[in-house]
């Protein structure tokens, strides 16, 4: 008798003890999950029992679970300083703190070295397979403090999952940073404790300003995300790395917080941008320009014009390309991520458009539009191809901006129509091969932005799926931002010049990527720049 009574004793112990495979038996998704983490899977099973037995908290188990399962493909790109024979440079330039030490110590050692030393990537490491359990429950505590704080009491469990819980902004490298951060946010619950969503976060944007700042020029050679202490050892970086130490403020108390970008502007020749949009308690995103601009209802922070706007979320989004495709389409680079949603229509006027498309071909599944930024067509959105209507349809489509259609074939970017513009009534005006001349008589002060004080001008034209020369070039001596002070017109002129024709005025000899100008449309006489 006692030996059966011992051993039902010791198989109802046994059936108790948590199992380290136990989650498994009850969601295939998060075993897969467990399963890609290979050695790092017992740290993320000790989180799962952590909240399902020790500390027994059925909603922090599900933020854990929430976590983990939406974790593969988060990480970050790690880099090696090399030269170019790929020799190892075992210097870490970021120990010289200021840009221009960082900028110059480059300089003499690529002269000491006698050729180029470049930031080599190194391989990217998964969270997945490197988190650990300490890091994700300090993480997961702290973020539930943070949800009881006045700005984040209004937020559902998906909305705290989404914008407070997470513990990285972007691909950042993985760091302690929550119960830090929270630690200190004394000076922020003190001071706005009757502040609403918007106000709290111009006062924590405010002390941001006076501690760090935009410093692009000194770190255009490093590719990746800096981490915490080289933002602090430079006192700033570029408008990821400043998103970066916003965000963890914010997120530390409880003001819930996404990240957002735009691939390309519309209306720009240097790249995109990246942004920070604040969840208001009326369910609206307000964007703010992290050290700069605070969040202000109705109003963006920037004076570049959009053309497609995204938020990257935490959870993958079905809706999102890369996750449509699931790796079986060449994609774009920045639409390969599988958490984005697209957010134009709710910053900008949008219209859904329905474009004509050459040579398409039955492998074609997606099309997307181009703009002009730079040197380049840079693809800024994707559609669905009806290949019977030989057309492809894109949603939410910026106006005021000069898209061209193009297709994705064997990882090389095909033109598949003539550009067009898409004006400010949501009209499609296509801009095709005219044989119309007229004469363009350019006013410097439209191209101010992006033209030199003197110099000559050549104009091109696109025709045939390239630019041609038109063979005019003009000279002028001046300077271009004294012209736009004192509003004292200074023109060059061109004549024979193709009507409802894209042109660009390029400089003769290309330093910057400005110098590529902008584009310009000449129509009955008069021209409008983009």
């Amino acid at each position: 008798m006692k030996k059966s009574c011992s051993l039902l004793l010791l198989l109802t112990a046994l059936f108790l003890l948590p199992c380290c495979h136990l989650e498994r038996d009850y969601d295939p998704e998060l075993a897969a999950v467990l399963k890609k983490a290979e050695a790092n899977e017992p740290a993320l099973q000790k989180v799962i029992n952590h909240y399902r037995y020790e500390a027994a908290d059925d909603l922090k188990l599900k933020a854990a679970i929430f976590l983990i399962k939406e974790m593969p493909g988060k990480g970050y790109q790690q880099y090696v300083l090399e030269d170019s024979n790929l020799n190892n440079v075992d210097v870490n330039l970021f120990q010289y703190r200021m840009k221009d030490s960082i900028r110059k110590m480059k300089l003499y050692l690529e002269q000491l070295r006698g050729r180029k030393i470049v930031y080599s990537n190194a391989g990217f490491s998964y969270d997945l397979e490197h988190i650990s359990a300490a890091t994700l429950i300090d993480n997961i505590d702290a973020a539930f403090e943070a949800w009881k704080q006045p700005w984040a009491k209004h937020l559902s469990f998906g909305q705290f999952c989404e914008f407070i819980l997470p513990y990285r902004t972007a691909e950042e490298p993985l760091q302690d940073w929550r119960k830090k951060f929270q630690a200190h946010t004394g000076w922020i619950t003190d001071s706005c404790r009757d502040k609403n969503v918007l106000e709290t976060t111009a006062f924590i944007n405010d002390s941001v300003k006076r501690g760090y700042s935009y410093k692009h020029n000194g770190l255009f050679f490093f590719p990746g995300c800096l981490n915490l202490k080289q933002l602090n050892d430079l006192t700033g970086g570029r408008c990821e790395d400043l998103n970066m130490i916003t965000c963890y403020w914010l997120r530390a108390a409880g003001i819930p917080v996404a990240s957002e970008f735009t691939p390309f502007w519309g209306n720009s020749n240097f790249g995109g941008h990246a942004w920070l949009s604040v969840l208001d308690t009326d369910g609206k995103f307000v964007p703010m320009t992290s050290a700069y601009d605070n969040p202000k209802r109705d109003s963006l922070p920037f004076e570049n014009r959009l053309s497609k706007a995204y938020r990257i979320m935490y959870a993958v989004q079905p809706t999102s390309l890369a996750a449509i495709t699931n790796g079986k389409e060449t994609l774009p680079r920045f639409l390969m991520d599988k958490h984005l949603i697209d957010i134009t229509d709710q910053y900008i006027p949008t219209k859904d458009i329905t474009v004509k498309m050459e040579q398409i071909e039955s492998s074609d599944h997606y099309a997307y539009l181009g703009l002009l930024n730079g040197p380049d067509w840079e693809i800024i959105a994707w559609g669905n191809i009806n290949a019977a209507r030989n057309a492809a349809t894109f949603p939410k489509v910026g106006l005021g901006v000069i898209y061209i259609p193009m297709l994705v074939r064997k990882n090389a970017y095909r033109f598949a129509g003539p550009p067009f513009l898409l004006n400010a009534k949501g009209e499609m005006e296509p801009l095709g091969n005219s044989h119309r001349l007229g004469t363009l008589t350019f006013n410097v002060i439209d191209g101010a932005v992006w033209m030199r004080p003197s110099g000559r001008y050549h104009l091109t034209y696109w025709e045939d799926n390239t630019w041609k020369e038109s063979g005019i070039s003009q000279t002028f001596t001046g300077n271009p931002q004294e012209f736009k002070k004192l509003k004292q017109p200074t023109y060059i002129h061109y004549n024979k010049v193709p009507e409802n024709t894209l042109l660009r005025l390029v400089y003769d000899s290309i330093l910057s990527r400005n110098d590529y100008g902008r584009p310009v449309v000449l129509n009955n006489g008069s021209y409008h720049v983009y």
